[in-house]
Order: C-alpha cells, then structure tokens, then sequence
C-alpha cells in the first residue's frame, strides 16, 4: 500500500455527513441549479477522493468551529484581528513584492519623496 492509498483508506468522515452527505446531496445552496453539486459528491465520495480533499475535513471544521467561536467574542475577535493586520513581519505583500522586484525583476527601490 502506498502513502496516498494509506491516507484515502483512514480518511474517515464525521459522522454528520455519512456516506451521502446532506450538504452536498442536497440543493440547499443550489436551489436555482437543482443537482450541480451532484459531480462534486461523486468525486469525493463515490470515485475515491482521488486528490484526498476529505483526509482533513475532520480538523477544518474543528478550526471553523473555534473560528465561529471566536467571532461570536467581539472584544476578542477585533483584538486579534487587530495584532493580525498590523504584524504581518515577514509575510508582508510589501516585502513580497520588494524580493521580487530585486531577485526576478533586478530592478532597484526608487525613492518616493
């Protein structure tokens, strides 16, 4: 057994969804396009998960859950979204754009006066 065919064959759903999800059997967010989500459900659950999208399912919605959680405590959610938007550090788009501009681009700052 390799390692994709060892993750597909532990991969278990929680037990809300079964083995025909409502979520994705029904047209609760299709009402207009009864069925479109029909190829999707088949993909996932009736043809093997190829791309094994449900191996974390379990653990994405245990983070929406505390996600949902959290913005319910409006003190706290603006708090870290405040710590969020003003340390962004190393991940920053202006630092992003900067190492490109000199690694893929060589291009030299120009400075705004």
């Amino acid at each position: 057994m390799d390692e994709t065919t060892d993750v597909v064959a532990r991969t278990e759903l929680p037990e809300h969804y079964g083995r025909d999800p409502v979520e994705f059997s029904g047209d609760a967010f299709s009402r207009d396009e009864p069925g479109i989500f029909a190829p999707l459900r088949d993909a996932l659950l009736a043809h093997g998960d190829h791309y094994i999208h449900l191996a974390d399912l379990k653990s994405y919605l245990e983070a929406d859950r505390a996600v949902c959680a959290l913005h319910r405590d409006g003190y706290e959610w603006a708090h870290k979204a405040i710590l969020n938007v003003a340390g962004p550090g190393q991940f920053s788009s202006d630092r992003t754009i900067a190492q490109c501009a000199a690694e893929i681009w060589h291009a030299k700052p120009c400075p705004v006066r």
